[in-house]
């Protein structure tokens, strides 16, 4: 009888550290995905999104035929999941992958771009609780983590005025990397 307790006790014993062990594990690689890969997830995001602006300034340089831009911006949008939307000096539409509505909804938010005499300028007008968090800035960009509240999700934006005085906008969902 007590060689039958003592492997009873024996079992239980290993049961326990067995699904302690998995517990712990489990919840080691939540904590570890919340609080640190999140971040590093998000900087890569950040990164990304930033080098297809050098992209999409060098293809607007080129002078390419509209079709070829177009079709080359379509890649751009598909290889990294990005919409992207970009106007001239003028004003006038060059390429969007996304409803035009849908991005001055977006653009009326949070920025103002004032193109005076051909020359464009961006600033920040939002200054309330729907204020974007900066992620990153410099002299004619800005990328930012916003709210969208009509998708009731995030996603990082970069808005940028190139030399040329182009204006593009770049976004991209980080519903993934919150998940």
């Amino acid at each position: 009888k007590n060689k039958k307790t003592y492997k009873k006790s024996l079992q239980k014993r290993l049961f326990m550290l067995v699904n302690f062990s998995i517990f712990a594990v489990i919840l080691i690689s939540v904590l570890l995905n919340s609080l640190v890969f999140k971040n590093y997830y998000m900087t890569r995001k950040t990164d990304l999104i930033y080098s297809q602006l050098g992209k999409i300034n060098f293809l607007l340089n080129e002078n390419l035929e509209e079709e070829t831009l177009r079709l080359e911006m379509e890649k751009i949008c598909v290889n990294t999941n990005m919409h992207i939307v970009v106007y001239n000096s003028s004003q006038n539409l060059i390429y969007t992958s996304m409803p035009e509505n849908a991005f001055r909804f977006n653009l009326n938010s949070a920025f103002n771009v004032v193109f005076d005499k051909g020359k464009a300028s961006l600033f920040i007008k939002n200054n309330g609780a729907d204020r974007p968090e900066i992620l990153k800035q410099g002299k004619n960009y800005v990328i930012t983590l916003s709210n969208l509240r009509n998708l009731n999700s995030q996603a990082i934006e970069l808005y940028a005025v190139t030399e040329e005085n182009h204006f593009i906008f770049i976004q991209s969902s980080v519903a993934p990397i919150a998940e």
